[in-house]
């Protein structure tokens, strides 16, 4: 799935379009350093990398903003442009004041009269479960492929944030493993096709 997205994105970058290499920033004692806290598990949201460019296919990651407009952990949109403050940009290591999503299914107030479905998602910071450091990042991901498990409780069809699914589901032997997955993606459908 790595693979695939990193390959989407690729195709999306040129010249005119280049990817953004945003760098989660931990601080801890009064020091900063780029990346993930030390102290944080590999399996936490924060990305300690993340590449994007205008036009990639991205989720929220780890963040619950407004369940109820449609912005909760995974939900999905397409970016429309990486604002920096005036003389800031990723090559100095900055984290950008916010990054334009489009998110097909939001349906809270307007942020800009005219693209209603465009949200400002800014960098947040979390504190470690030790509370010795905190990290700040973009809390966005990849999202071209995604996973059986990260797809659960959204809709794929048309007029949603994913217009189809493909399901390769094996042998039997994967619904012995993981009971019920199949059944979960046939559910995600709203239209057969």
């Amino acid at each position: 799935m790595e693979e695939h997205n990193r390959e989407q994105l690729k195709q999306q970058h040129s010249t005119k379009n280049p990817i953004a290499r945003l760098l989660a920033t931990t601080s801890s004692r009064g020091k900063q350093y780029r990346g993930r806290a030390k102290c944080m598990k590999k399996e936490s949201s924060v990305e300690p990398i993340l590449n994007i460019c205008r036009g990639a296919r991205v989720q929220i990651s780890g963040k619950n903003f407004e369940p109820d407009w449609g912005l909760y952990n995974g939900s999905i949109g397409t970016v429309k442009e990486i604002v920096f403050k005036k003389g800031e940009s990723p090559l100095d290591g900055t984290l950008p004041q916010y990054v334009i999503v489009e998110f097909l299914e939001y349906c809270g107030p307007a942020w800009i009269k005219n693209q209603p479905k465009w949200v400002p998602i800014p960098p947040v910071e979390i504190q470690c479960q030790s509370h010795c450091c905190s990290v700040k990042f973009v809390p966005l991901s990849l999202a071209y492929a995604k996973t059986g498990h990260t797809f659960q409780g959204q809709s794929a069809g048309p007029g949603h944030s994913i217009p189809c699914i493909i399901i390769q589901p094996g042998s039997s032997k994967m619904e012995k493993l993981c009971p019920g997955l199949l059944y979960m993606f046939l559910s995600r459908g709203t239209t057969i096709g």
